[in-house]
């Protein structure tokens, strides 16, 4: 971030936003990360059978599938963990979770207000979010 900092320009974003975006994006991609870390990794639960008939939740009342909506059919069986069953995907898969978690909370306004960024701010809730969708455009990779 402090390298990026003495950027003196930003070549993909119109230049009629880019003070707007130089002006809050160190605290939009802080509460980013911040989501990410909490919530995109440090949250979720692994649906397991530790050992035969051992299961870490309600056999008979199973969690519901947030995709299909019904109860989930699958688990991990005994010994089975995410990257034995993933492999070289693991991290990968593990991080576009964090990441879209992340991007997905920016944009929600009551998350933001908790964190300070209200109507009435020097930051405000949309600023955050204005700057959450132009950072990938600062880079020029």
């Amino acid at each position: 971030m402090a390298i990026e900092a003495q950027a003196l320009q930003y070549p993909f974003i119109d230049p009629l936003e880019a003070e707007e975006f130089k002006r809050c994006k160190f605290s939009a991609y802080y509460w980013w990360v911040v989501l990410h870390e909490l919530l995109g990794h440090g949250t979720g639960r692994m649906m397991v059978e530790r050992e035969p008939g051992q299961y870490n939740f309600d056999i008979n009342n199973p969690p519901t599938d947030p995709v299909t909506g019904e109860p989930i059919r699958s688990w991990y069986k005994p010994g089975q963990t995410w990257t034995g069953q993933f492999e070289d995907l693991s991290t990968t898969v593990d991080e576009c979770r964090a990441e879209l978690v992340g991007a997905y909370l920016m944009d929600d306004v009551e998350l933001l207000e908790l964190f300070g960024f209200t109507e009435t701010s020097e930051i405000r809730a949309a600023d955050c979010m204005l700057c959450q969708h132009l950072q990938p455009a600062t880079t020029k990779n």
